[in-house]
């Protein structure tokens, strides 16, 4: 993948960025000091500002601090669309739009932490029905949630039960419920 692809794309994956977002993105608004990016003006008209993570850093780090003026243009968007479309191609991706990557960006953060309050903080959504919208689960990562029963849940059999439940107990009252 071409150099200025990767970052464009690295980028949107790391942040949740949109595609107009990450084209206006200019040198005074990366902070490599505090790891954020400010986004001066989001698609509701509101600014905001997202985290940058290690990975990131490693692939912003040296675009930021090669550029010449603080109005410089971050990634580089002049040949976008014939890598863009190289780039889907090469990948077997080719119904795969850029938007795409805003929920690639969700669903591997709601899977890795399961906070959709972050996930929504994140990605500057009005509404918490967006972030569900945002968020796909992958199956495997339904299935672990899954399992996570067998550690409540137990089907050994005891003399008193044919299935013996392991005991909710009410947080407030102390009053253990079976």
């Amino acid at each position: 993948m071409q150099r200025s692809i990767k970052a464009i794309v690295s980028t949107a994956v790391y942040t949740g960025l949109r595609r107009g977002e990450l084209s206006r993105m200019k040198k005074e608004d990366i902070n490599l000091d505090s790891c954020a990016i400010l986004v001066p003006i989001g698609k509701n008209g509101e600014p905001g500002t997202v985290p940058i993570t290690e990975n990131l850093f490693k692939v912003l780090g040296p675009v930021i601090k090669s550029l010449p003026n603080p109005d410089s243009l971050v990634l580089d968007f002049s040949n976008y669309q014939k890598l863009w479309h190289r780039a889907r191609k090469e990948a077997g991706l080719e119904g795969f739009r850029f938007h795409d990557l805003r929920h690639t960006f969700a669903s591997h953060l709601a899977m890795a932490n399961g906070d959709l309050m972050a996930v929504q903080g994140l990605l500057r959504l009005k509404t918490p029905s967006l972030v569900m919208r945002y968020s796909h689960l992958a199956p495997g990562y339904l299935r672990k949630a899954a399992l996570t029963l067998d550690k409540q849940l137990s089907l050994e059999t005891t003399e008193k039960s044919p299935i013996e439940l392991n005991p909710i107990v009410n947080p407030i009252t102390a009053h253990v419920n079976v």
